[in-house]
């Protein structure tokens, strides 16, 4: 089974949730906390209130859900 981010809804792992919305998430779209709050939780940039270090444009997200739907034809 694929898991996708909640965020950009590219290719994630299963184990990758955020501790506080309870939503898959993937690398790029972890938060950068620093080491003693990672420590604590897990969370996504969106809720851990950061920017994302590479904004994520209309036609990325686009793409990524087509690709989803693509993906789950061809199975």
């Amino acid at each position: 089974m694929n898991y996708h981010c909640s965020i950009c809804f590219g290719l994630t792992d299963e184990d990758i949730i955020c501790s506080k919305c309870d939503e898959l998430y993937c690398y790029d779209c972890s938060s950068t906390s620093t080491i003693h709050n990672q420590i604590d939780y897990n969370c996504c940039y969106n809720c851990s209130d950061q920017t994302r270090r590479n904004k994520l444009t209309i036609e990325i997200i686009r793409d990524n859900k087509l690709n989803i739907i693509l993906r789950d034809k061809n199975k």
